[in-house]
């Protein structure tokens, strides 16, 4: 029996090591198939479909979701979203709620995907996570030559070529790295966004003057320890570094509209602190919230290590709402 036993347990021994090589090996067969799956162009058909764009002379993929309810003979507003890093856009369809709101809101929905640090070794959460190029995170060489904020205009001219969007409804938002691409590129001299809105994510531009303001909606839990509202150390998977705080974050992106910086508590229950900046930049602190997005499925990261995850606030809704009020004029 005890040698039996033994047997049994220095097979298992053997096998983790070729069954751990083999499920990295699958990864990698499906990330490279999914590649090769995607088509070049979107089909004016309803679903999720999953595609790919040349941009910068370099392949980009994105993930596409039509409502059923939608008329393509009609104009439609189109909304963009931004993952975090280590994310990919197909989950933030699917997982938190913009697919659903999209069938509702009767508009169509874009997530593209960032490139992983290293653009020529397979995406890994851990490893070699999917980013976009705000400083934020540690590149290779190549990565940090990579134009993003043209990937974006390229697949906004490609939403445009193929459907017919309503280019005063254009809009974009993001999630923590994809938060600070979004503040990124509604300072860039391309912005063509009607508004922005971004979700436990840093301001990482330095003095943005952006060429006109933009509606701004800005979501935070006051219990993310990815992006601590006092600033400070921000730990995360990848990097350690100093923060400053929030409020000093956001009164420079109001700077840079040429509205107040002194931002001024419209209401306070027990959800959320709303703070103002100006008619058309709010800040909503979510109590109790964490990194991840509000509402959203759990992403199945430890909450020590993101924080607690609430639904008291639906982040997708209250945002297609912030977009529905702040066409461009």
């Amino acid at each position: 029996m005890v040698r039996r036993l033994f047997s049994i347990l220095l097979l298992l021994i053997i096998s983790i090591p070729i069954l751990l090589a083999a499920s990295m090996m699958m990864r990698r067969v499906r990330y490279f198939s999914m590649q090769q799956a995607r088509a070049d162009a979107p089909e004016r058909e309803t679903g999720l479909q999953k595609l790919r764009i040349t941009s910068d002379g370099r392949v980009r993929t994105y993930c596409l979701y039509v409502p059923k309810s939608l008329d393509l003979s009609e104009m439609t507003p189109l909304v963009m979203v931004l993952h975090g890093a280590g994310g990919e856009g197909e989950m933030y369809l699917t997982r938190n709620g913009w697919e659903k709101q999209a069938e509702l809101g009767r508009f169509i929905v874009v997530a593209p995907d960032g490139l992983p640090a290293r653009v020529r070794a397979v995406p890994n959460f851990l490893t070699n996570p999917r980013i976009w190029r705000t400083g934020q995170v540690s590149t290779a060489a190549v990565r940090s030559n990579i134009d993003d904020l043209k990937f974006l205009d390229d697949l906004f001219d490609r939403m445009q070529s193929r459907f017919k969007i309503d280019s005063k409804r254009i809009f974009l938002c993001g999630h923590s790295n994809g938060s600070s691409m979004a503040f990124r590129y509604a300072a860039s001299p391309n912005c063509r966004v009607a508004a922005v809105a971004m979700v436990a994510g840093q301001m990482t531009e330095r003095d943005p003057i952006l060429k006109q303001p933009i509606p701004t909606l800005y979501l935070i839990g006051d219990k993310d320890p990815l992006n601590p509202l006092a600033g400070g150390i921000q730990k995360t998977p990848w990097n350690s570094r100093e923060v400053p705080p929030v409020q000093n974050q956001l009164a420079e992106w109001a700077k840079g509209m040429g509205i107040r910086t002194q931002s001024v508590i419209r209401s306070d229950d027990r959800t959320k602190t709303v703070v103002e900046f100006g008619p058309s930049f709010q800040e909503w602190i979510i109590k109790g919230q964490g990194h991840m997005w509000p509402g959203g499925e759990e992403a199945g990261l430890p909450s020590r290590f993101v924080g607690p995850s609430l639904n008291s606030v639906d982040a997708t809704h209250e945002i297609w709402k912030f977009f529905q009020s702040h066409p461009r004029a």
